[in-house]
């Protein structure tokens, strides 16, 4: 499941199960990037929901996740934290990330 997440909801969505945070602006090429191979990943772990944080909309992004540039990918399991990276990375990167997230 793909979800657009404002800042107002963000907090009561990824409380439970495992989320992929993917914060993003819409003019960054490396985020478009990342979407085509996000899609591939979330197909083949249907549990995973995927929340599109754009930080242009809700800059309270930039100062609570500390994002300095774009693409951030957080990966979330109940709520907390388990994993992140910065930048266009290819399936492996993103399937370590969430090994971690739902087998930690």
């Amino acid at each position: 499941m793909v979800k657009k997440l404002n800042y107002k909801e963000f907090d009561e969505a990824i409380a439970h199960g495992d989320w992929i945070l993917d914060f993003y602006t819409d003019h960054c090429g490396p985020c478009k990037m990342l979407d085509a191979t996000m899609a591939k990943v979330l197909k083949d772990n249907p549990i995973v929901s995927l929340a599109k944080c754009n930080i242009e909309d809700d800059p309270e992004y930039q100062e609570r996740f500390e994002v300095t540039g774009t693409p951030l990918v957080l990966f979330y399991h109940d709520g907390v934290e388990k994993a992140r990276f910065s930048g266009a990375y290819g399936e492996d990167k993103i399937r370590e990330c969430l090994s971690v997230c739902l087998y930690d």
